[in-house]
């Protein structure tokens, strides 16, 4: 996967659009896809942000819910597989 773009070039891309250059021409210029130049165009439109989306699942649903004790579990029970483990 490629490293995100940064806000900065996120905001030029789009002040160019909006001052009226096309799309392709932008795309060429900045070296953007134009699926992803699109795909910033309308949640700017709609919300007025250009700050990329925050605060959505970050991993998937975790059981641990005692993080500090965890060290020492998995020290007592390094021996185990992962399942033994999860059924521990």
């Amino acid at each position: 996967m490629s490293a995100p773009y940064s806000t900065d070039l996120l905001k030029k891309a789009l002040a160019t659009v909006e001052a009226g250059h096309s799309v392709t021409s932008v795309r060429h210029l900045f070296g953007i896809a134009r699926r992803t130049l699109k795909s910033w165009r309308r949640p700017y439109r709609e919300t007025g942000e250009l700050a990329a989306k925050q605060g959505y699942q970050c991993g998937h649903s975790h059981k641990n819910t005692d993080w500090p004790a965890f060290p020492a579990f998995a020290e007592t029970h390094g021996d185990k597989t992962q399942a033994e483990m999860a059924q521990l």
